[in-house]
């Protein structure tokens, strides 16, 4: 999907997302067999959700885009209940919280973004056009 994507709009900015951290709380533990999502993976076969964020990096590494990093947006485990509807799908709150780090992140990598004068504080901006 990346290649076509890059491929047909070749002057585009690509970003991948990472995947927030769900409702399990062991990130990288392939060793006791924990694994995200756990329907693609038993056995030998498990793949954690450090793992999947892995691959996302490498892909977008490969065809060079950028990575936002959502895993890392502020939602964990340990306060679920605050930014998700069903610990797994974000409230409003975690798409607050999201939107917040995915502009910062795109304002500090983006080329198009500096010129147009985005505000210095992703949320002010949220607010401006929420």
């Amino acid at each position: 999907m990346v290649a076509k994507i890059v491929k047909a709009y070749p002057k585009a900015e690509v970003f991948l997302c990472t995947i927030l951290d769900a409702s399990r709380s062991d990130y990288d533990d392939d060793d006791k067999g924990v694994s995200f999502p756990t329907a693609f993976g038993s056995g030998d076969s498990v793949v954690t959700l450090k793992a999947y964020n892995d691959k996302i990096r490498f892909i977008a590494e490969a065809f060079g885009v950028n990575v936002l990093d959502m895993h890392a947006c502020g939602a964990k485990h340990s306060n679920l209940d605050i930014y998700s509807i069903d610990s797994l799908h974000p409230n409003a709150a975690g798409m607050k919280l999201m939107a917040s780090k995915a502009l910062a992140e795109i304002s500090a990598k983006s080329v198009y973004m500096h010129p147009l004068g985005i505000a210095s504080d992703p949320v002010d901006v949220y607010h401006t056009v929420t």
